[in-house]
């Protein structure tokens, strides 16, 4: 079945179960209000509606990610001969260790690529294979702007910083415009520093030579899962210390601005969610985003607006699951609000307001000395990210 068709099939579950959910809810609200009580039937099917309702969302959302990734050409390793030849050298340097030729090959073709830290470098095909993977299995680089470099330490990005538009009218410059500096671009250069990701699989020489086994396939399964765990949880709460710097991190830091309350109190939920998008610049709010766990979506969900529709709405075809009229993102990497200083809701152009870099090259060293009798392949990846404007970007902030 193709990604469309599962999309298509996932969306109608999702509303028809949505369909369910508003009938049920809507008689649990009106048992509250006429201060009866609610029937237990009815929470327990409400439950499984919520059940029902995440995994379609979270179904929906994996398929819309995978639909978004990148096109890869030549995914057998190419048709040119150069692509062709590194793949063989590299698979024979994996099973045996036969390391002359690829040497060679390298200093020849890719001299200009030259690991840091020893080792080899990957074949083109398998880098773009994991970076696929990786991508369709993170929250933040669907919505998020995504770069790669060729440096290897860091990626520099040019910020205009001005604090009103520097355009003018006509071709002269007033005295007072030629004194102030009005309507004169400001512009930041800021440094957005790559970390070192560093994988390490472990395996037999005979599971090596194993023909049952695709070596290429497996690590980059393997290498990808374990991956795109690291990052994403990195993305969100990386401190910039040894690790890419995180969006919540941003908001406890202050980089951006966020409304603070003492607690996360439900009965505020609509209120939070109504001023969260005045926050930021209504240039903005054409591509934002609402990115919150499964639990505050929960609670989201059963929240009927001044005009008595719910502010949530299930995906349809071609269109978004809706919340205000932005899309919805879950993650449960996102805090629910139940401790200190946490971030339960985050908001805003992502696109715009937060940047991910990825290295073009990966590398990799084979160690058969170290955790004798097993060979360790040593796998490494540059990857960092952080806020790139922060007027994009919003969040709710419980302190207590």
């Amino acid at each position: 079945m193709s990604v469309y068709n599962e999309l298509s099939k996932t969306i109608e579950e999702l509303s028809c179960a949505f369909e369910t959910f508003k009938q049920v809810n809507d008689q649990r609200l009106k048992d509250l209000e006429e201060k009866k009580s609610v029937d237990s039937l009815d929470l327990e099917k409400l439950e499984k509606l919520h059940q029902t309702l995440d995994q379609a969302q979270m179904k929906m959302q994996t398929l819309k990610t995978a639909s978004k990734r990148p096109m890869i050409e030549n995914p057998e390793g190419g048709s040119c001969p150069e692509q062709m030849q590194h793949k063989k050298l590299f698979l024979d340097y994996l099973k045996n260790g036969y390391q002359e030729d690829l040497k060679k090959f390298e200093q020849k073709t890719l001299s200009h690529l030259r690991p840091e830290e020893g080792g080899f470098l990957l074949p083109e095909s398998w880098v773009q294979d994991i970076i696929k993977n990786v991508q369709g299995n993170s929250v933040l680089r669907s919505i998020s702007k995504v770069v790669s470099t060729s440096l290897s330490t860091s990626y520099d990005l040019i910020i205009d910083r001005s604090d009103e538009n520097c355009i003018q009218w006509g071709d002269d410059v007033s005295e007072e415009m030629q004194k102030s500096g009005s309507n004169t671009p400001k512009f930041d250069r800021v440094r957005f520093p790559l970390f070192p990701m560093c994988y390490r699989p472990r395996i037999t020489p005979e599971m090596l030579h194993d023909t049952k086994i695709d070596l290429e396939q497996w690590l980059i399964g393997s290498a990808s899962q374990n991956m795109a765990a690291a990052e994403n949880k990195a993305f969100f709460h990386g401190d910039g210390k040894g690790q890419p710097y995180g969006v919540i991190t941003a908001v406890k830091d202050k980089l951006l601005t966020a409304k603070e309350e003492e607690k996360f109190d439900d009965k505020k939920l609509e209120e939070y969610l109504l001023e969260l998008p005045h926050r930021i610049d209504p240039t903005f709010l054409s591509q934002a985003h609402w990115v919150m766990s499964s639990s505050t979506l929960r609670k989201v969900r059963s929240i009927k607006g001044t005009n008595g529709y719910l502010l949530w709405q299930p995906s349809a075809v071609n269109q978004k699951t809706s919340l205000m009229g932005y899309d919805v993102v879950v993650s449960d990497l996102v805090e629910d609000g139940t401790k200190a200083n946490s971030v339960p809701l985050l908001f805003g152009n992502f696109a715009e307001g937060f940047l991910i870099i990825d290295s073009q090259h990966m590398e990799i060293l084979r160690d058969n000395y170290t955790v004798k009798p097993l060979i360790e392949l040593y796998m490494r990846r540059k990857v960092g990210s952080g806020v790139r404007r922060a007027g994009a970007l919003t969040a709710l902030m419980c302190k207590n």
